[in-house]
């Protein structure tokens, strides 16, 4: 359920403490019901449960956690992208997502951000995420006449006109380098923290080769780290300790397989020139 608005008291809810009374009433009751009408169906995927949409902005989620294997599903917007508060307003739905996760045991994903040209929010929302090593989504592919953003639709687009092949003029390149970048699709372990420079297209990856319940993982759970071509056209050199490389030179993704001995992994993906 996409952003759920906390009806006519919403500005009791815009002050960083949240409103637990409609979160842990009217939504988590809503909530509690969809949960249910799902896993009729589907046991086995995640059911990913968002809080009230001014969470977007800053004030704390107080949904409980309903039913088994739910996610936590959230967004991080500006009111004003060009206010210089805004650097400060985006770091803390991720800190209260953090939260939410240590409070509930529950998987996080920021499911939307964006909708803006705006180059430092675009970039600083998706290292803030790396920060947190955090699975992200951006909104939205193109502007398809969206009745929900505000200004031209392409400032949401990365694609022009989705029935037009993306490529050419009708990708927005520039604002698609900010998004494409790597990052790993899968860790065999526990990840530590992995981080990439933009301006030098240094990335850098270390993970612990046990679950995070402690449970040590066999050798044939992989590590995948997709490696955009876009940033590295010239190919790359993978610097690792712990593992080692077992994909194709240059390959799109990249995967490792750990040492027998190893208890920690660190990989550095580098230009090749």
């Amino acid at each position: 359920m996409n952003e759920p608005w906390p009806g006519s008291p919403w500005a009791t809810c815009a002050q960083p403490a949240g409103c637990p009374a409609f979160d842990t009433g009217p939504l988590a009751a809503m909530t509690r019901k969809a949960t249910r009408s799902i896993r009729k169906v589907d046991r086995r995927h995640i059911v990913w449960q968002e809080p009230n949409v001014l969470f977007n902005f800053g004030p704390e989620s107080h949904l409980p956690k309903i039913g088994s294997n739910s996610g936590f599903s959230f967004h991080v917007y500006c009111l004003d992208n060009s206010a210089p508060a805004c650097p400060t307003m985006e770091s803390v739905p991720f800190d209260n997502a953090d939260d939410m996760a240590l409070e509930t045991d529950r998987a996080l994903m920021l499911t939307e951000f964006g909708a803006t040209n705006e180059h430092p929010r675009i970039e600083h929302i998706v290292d803030l995420a790396g920060e947190h090593t955090m699975s992200w989504m951006w909104w939205a592919y193109c502007g398809c006449d969206d009745p929900t953003t505000t200004g031209p639709g392409n400032l949401q687009a990365i694609v022009k006109d989705p029935a037009k092949p993306p490529r050419g003029s009708n990708v927005l390149h520039r604002k698609l380098a900010l998004l494409e970048r790597p990052y790993p699709q899968a860790v065999a372990g526990t990840p530590t923290g992995f981080v990439y420079d933009p301006d030098t297209n240094k990335f850098q990856l270390a993970y612990r080769t046990t679950a995070p319940d402690g449970e040590r993982l066999g050798r044939h759970r992989k590590t995948r780290v997709y490696v955009p071509r876009s940033h590295y056209p010239d190919g790359y050199r993978a610097r690792v300790t712990g593992a080692r490389v077992i994909s194709d030179p240059d390959a799109r993704y990249l995967v490792l397989e750990r040492h027998a001995s190893a208890r920690n992994v660190s990989l550095k993906v580098t230009p090749a020139r």
